[in-house]
């Protein structure tokens, strides 16, 4: 046989192999396109390393402990400062005339806008005397727009005597003269006492008249028969058992009436510290004082106030009325007192004078029994005419010498 005649054929096991060889030469290509392609991934993902410049220096590594960021250095705060401002210890209303006990002072920051404006007092002397036109709550700064300049300023508010009234009292005016009136020599602020007599008479508790009553002559037999009893002509009354059996018919006495009773007297020390407002007709402004004058009173226009003080003057020389200041149960005993037509006298107190006294009334049997005074005996002789015929010593309404 020839040689180009010889034909070789692979054996089947070898043809298996070679396909194996092959696939896992594909499979090498494979994993090792896709190892390159992940790490190529990871790479683009990665930050760019920072090289430093040729012109500056390489930076060293930061240390773990450099690493962590350090605290920012604090700063010392500045204190605040503050200033003494003049505040209402309580609520105070419109129209309260300002003391020392109603104000305090406290400590505020120098920037409240009060105190950079400059309208705050820091002295409570300096307000003592003003009186508000607007309300101030407990606490709250007094500011100078808050005081009142003159009476106008106040027009709004009521009178310029309501002013000063203090909170829970009422004014009232009370006739006067030279004997109730402590001899004009009260002025406002002045404290006095109210001293009261009262003329006492024993009334019959029907008739509300005055004892003794009058009595009749009654015919007994006639009244229990049912027959005119009257002896004499009488008025009508009631029948009230007399001793013995007797009956009388007793009736009211009325004015003109000869049997009278004797009164009795007393004098009591009624009310105290009462307070004077003022002596005299009140003037809420001189123009109040010019009118009146021109209306021929008597006043004088230049001595009226003009702006409420704490101690004005009064206009007149010789005043018939004075101001007091007082509780609303004691101005309605004053004014019962007045229309009853009481003796009424004002006694003038000390400057200060804070006393309550605790009097006794006084009255003719008391003076007797307590005063330790001897009752008289009847003599067989008198006085013509009877003491009780005298007018009671005193002096004229006017001083001497004094204008009529």
């Amino acid at each position: 046989m020839s040689n180009s005649a010889l034909i070789t054929h692979d054996s089947p096991l070898i043809t298996v192999m070679r396909r194996r060889t092959l696939v896992l030469l594909i499979l090498v290509v494979v994993i090792g396109g896709g190892t390159i392609l992940l790490a190529r991934q990871r790479q683009q993902t990665k930050q760019p390393a920072i090289t430093p410049s040729p012109t500056e220096p390489a930076q060293a590594a930061p240390t773990p402990e450099a690493a962590i960021p350090a605290a920012p250095t604090p700063i010392p705060t500045q204190p605040v400062p503050f200033a003494p401002v003049v505040v209402a210890r309580v609520h105070l209303p419109v129209g309260e005339p300002l003391t020392r006990e109603l104000l305090a002072v406290e400590m505020r920051p120098e920037d409240n806008l009060a105190i950079q404006a400059g309208v705050t007092f820091d002295n409570p002397d300096a307000l003592v005397g003003s009186i508000l036109k607007t309300e101030v709550a407990k606490g709250q700064e007094i500011l100078k727009p808050m005081l009142a300049l003159n009476p106008t300023d106040l027009a709004a508010f009521g009178s310029d005597l309501a002013l000063y009234v203090d909170q829970g009292r009422v004014a009232v005016a009370f006739p006067i003269d030279r004997f109730v009136g402590a001899a004009y020599a009260l002025r406002p602020g002045d404290r006095v006492d109210v001293l009261m007599s009262l003329t006492l008479l024993q009334l019959d508790a029907e008739f509300q008249s005055t004892l003794p009553n009058l009595g009749q002559r009654v015919d007994e037999e006639a009244l229990l028969d049912g027959q005119p009893f009257l002896l004499e002509e009488g008025q009508e009354g009631r029948l009230e058992p007399l001793n013995l059996g007797a009956v009388s018919h007793v009736v009211e006495v009325r004015p003109g009436d000869n049997q009278e009773q004797i009164p009795r007297r007393v004098t009591q020390l009624t009310l105290q510290q009462v307070e004077v407002l003022w002596m005299g007709t009140w003037f809420d402004s001189l123009r109040d004082a010019q009118r009146l004058a021109a209306d021929g009173a008597v006043v004088d226009p230049a001595a009226a106030p003009v702006s409420p003080t704490p101690t004005p003057q009064r206009p007149e020389e010789r005043p018939d009325v004075v101001i007091l200041s007082l509780p609303a149960q004691e101005a309605l005993v004053l004014k019962w007192a007045l229309e009853a037509g009481l003796s009424i006298h004002l006694a003038l107190r000390a400057q200060g004078d804070q006393t309550v006294f605790v009097t006794t009334s006084v009255s003719l049997p008391q003076m007797v029994e307590q005063g330790g005074l001897t009752v008289p005996a009847a003599g067989d002789f008198g006085l013509s005419p009877r003491f009780d015929e005298v007018p009671t010593p005193g002096v004229p309404a006017l001083p001497p010498g004094s204008p009529q």
